[in-house]
């Protein structure tokens, strides 16, 4: 996932990269969750997308961890007990 950076209007116009991220999608990988989850989160503001970023979290994704770290500190997704 590393070498595809987050460009969503590129990957549109290069099937090829849309067949690799749904399979990383579809392999439950990491990385592909978080940037999925991210991106509904941030632009449609969908809370229920932060189970996404959690499971990315325990995983070890460290994004996702200080991400719902952070949105459960300000009450977001989660008691702030849970965040901690």
């Amino acid at each position: 996932m590393a070498k595809y950076l987050d460009h969503p209007s590129w990957y549109h116009a290069n099937p090829a990269v849309q067949l690799f991220l749904q399979q990383c999608r579809a392999c439950e990988n990491p990385e592909s969750i978080f940037r999925e989850a991210f991106e509904v989160f941030f632009m449609q503001g969908n809370v229920e997308v932060l189970y996404g970023m959690r499971i990315a979290a325990t995983t070890g994704h460290m994004e996702a961890a200080y991400l719902v770290g952070l949105l459960g500190m300000s009450g977001i997704g989660q008691s702030k007990e849970d965040a901690l």
